[in-house]
């Protein structure tokens, strides 16, 4: 998915805050980080990371999944007038999740 990130000097980033392996650990050990940098390939590479973020994390969930924080925007690339629709993905997505009953 290309997505844009124009603010490329803000990245998730907590080290220098009490508890944050413990932190860290937690939300990779419970499946919420659903977002990474990564390159054309699918690849988490440091090169893939334009600001540098923890784990290359680009977007993470509250536990009860309900929640997203995310810094690419996919409003910035949801018609190909934009450059690219991958973000419509994302959307439709969130439509679908609330129309169709899960199972």
């Amino acid at each position: 998915m290309l997505l844009p990130d124009p603010k490329s000097s803000v990245r998730w980033e907590t080290q220098d805050r009490p508890g944050f392996v413990a932190m860290l650990k937690r939300i990779e050990g419970n499946g919420q980080v659903v977002f990474r940098y990564a390159d054309q390939y699918g690849r988490i590479t440091s090169e893939a990371n334009p600001n540098g973020s923890l784990n290359n994390i680009a977007g993470i969930v509250n536990e009860q999944r309900n929640v997203l924080g995310m810094m690419p925007h996919p409003d910035r690339s949801s018609e190909e007038i934009l450059g690219s629709a991958d973000g419509k993905l994302i959307f439709e997505s969130m439509v679908n999740a609330l129309v169709i009953p899960s199972l």
